[in-house]
């Protein structure tokens, strides 16, 4: 899933978000409980302008992991 991650970030970069988010889908079949690859999923979803995505990936990665303050101003924000 770390190389998942890893590529789906990468694409992320270069504005291909749909193909990341294919490969946020595929890692977190492997580790549904990540939360920072539910936040980085949603940080595409924002991108496209998927905005109820974005804000259940953030719920997700809120319910997976520290409630970190970014997160909670981002989903707040969706």
């Amino acid at each position: 899933a770390e190389t998942q991650l890893q590529y789906a970030n990468f694409l992320a970069r270069r504005g291909q978000h749909e193909a990341a988010l294919w490969q946020f889908r595929q890692a977190l079949r492997k580790t549904p409980f990540s939360s920072s690859l539910w936040e980085e999923q949603a940080k595409s979803q924002l991108a496209l302008d998927r905005l109820t995505d974005a804000a259940e990936s953030l719920e997700q990665a809120l319910a997976h992991g520290p409630r970190k303050r970014d997160l909670v101003l981002l989903l707040a924000a969706v």
